[in-house]
């Protein structure tokens, strides 16, 4: 069945930022999405570090909020700049394996759980892997939290999701950049939407486009596709944390 592919990350503040777009997308075109996970660090970082080294997080919120329209909160901003920062971490495998858990249990709607993840650390200025905040998770999606726990423990389910972050990164190749989005024909055939953050009416161009391709049965070009999003520059890719645009 046709579907989107969209590739992510928990810890990705343009994701969050993309997420009103990304949500009309799927009530625009009712099509199952496959959500796969990312990885935005190589190694965890607490939010003492990043704040240490990218100490502008305001202006980037601000920059954030000019470009998609959505702020992240003051309570993120109060929790970065907590006392205890520096116990909070942005882990990139951890929150991988987070998804990767509800994902299995919950696997009619993988979008709608990424967000909630995403919602939860730059909506909600909370830490994801704070056990008070799984339990509301387990709760709040009516798991059983034995079979939860035993699940993510299991050294087998660590490696698959290890593995869904690592056929991210074959499937973006050169251009490892969050949110990625692709429309997926019947036949597995990937035709790329977008990279980085697109407002609404661009991103549903270019799944017209890709729509459009397909049902002509045109292989679409690799090099124009990846030449148009560099050329767009695509606002948010340039952006960094510390609220420095290119």
């Amino acid at each position: 069945m046709s579907h989107f592919l969209y590739i992510t990350e928990v810890f990705c503040p343009w994701c969050y930022g993309f997420s009103p777009t990304i949500s009309r997308i799927q009530k625009e075109y009712a099509l199952p999405f496959n959500v796969i996970c990312g990885a935005l660090m190589e190694e965890p970082v607490s939010l003492a570090t990043r704040l240490e080294r990218m100490p502008n997080s305001a202006a980037f919120i601000e920059r954030m909020h000019s470009v998609t329209g959505v702020r992240i909160s003051d309570a993120y901003l109060k929790l970065l700049t907590s006392s205890e920062n520096s116990k909070i971490f942005m882990d990139s495998q951890k929150g991988g394996l987070l998804f990767y858990t509800l994902k299995h249990f919950l696997p009619e709607n993988p979008l709608q759980i990424m967000e909630a993840l995403q919602g939860m650390f730059y909506g909600q200025g909370l830490d994801i892997f704070n056990e008070d905040n799984i339990l509301m998770l387990i709760k709040t999606y009516g798991l059983d939290k034995k079979a939860f726990d035993a699940f993510m423990q299991e050294p087998a389910h660590k490696e698959a999701s290890l593995a869904e972050t690592e056929e991210s990164f074959d499937i973006m190749e050169d251009i490892v950049l969050y949110p990625t989005l692709y429309y997926v024909t019947d036949s597995g055939v990937k035709y790329f939407v977008s990279r980085g953050y697109v407002p609404y009416d661009e991103c549903k161009g270019k799944i017209e486009d890709a729509m459009r391709l397909a049902a002509e049965g045109i292989t679409q070009d690799k090099n124009d596709a990846l030449e148009k999003t560099v050329s767009e520059g695509e606002n948010a890719a340039s952006c960094s944390l510390d609220g420095k645009c290119d």
